[in-house]
């Protein structure tokens, strides 16, 4: 669906980017300028074994998403669930 469409959603205006085979190392600045500029961003996909591996990791990751700004889920149905939720 084009992006100005009158029904589009936010997950519509998506960007993909191509997986990665690992975790890199997380920019802790550059989360913080999205969240300071209002802007959102959501990592998509299944990364339960690295959250298993790290506790720093797995700390970060529930803190971003108790917020509204950075959000990991593991597929776009949840992103949509948790879009629907926050505009709620």
């Amino acid at each position: 669906m084009h992006p100005t469409a009158t029904n589009a959603t936010p997950a519509d205006n998506a960007t993909e980017v191509p997986r990665l085979n690992q975790i890199h190392l997380i920019d802790a600045p550059k989360f913080t300028t999205r969240a300071n500029y209002n802007l959102r961003l959501a990592v998509v996909g299944d990364i339960s074994r690295h959250l298993a591996a790290s506790k720093s990791l797995h700390d970060f990751v529930f803190e971003a998403n108790r917020g509204h700004s950075i959000w990991f889920v593991e597929n776009m149905d949840d992103l949509e669930r948790r879009l629907a939720r926050q505009a709620a």
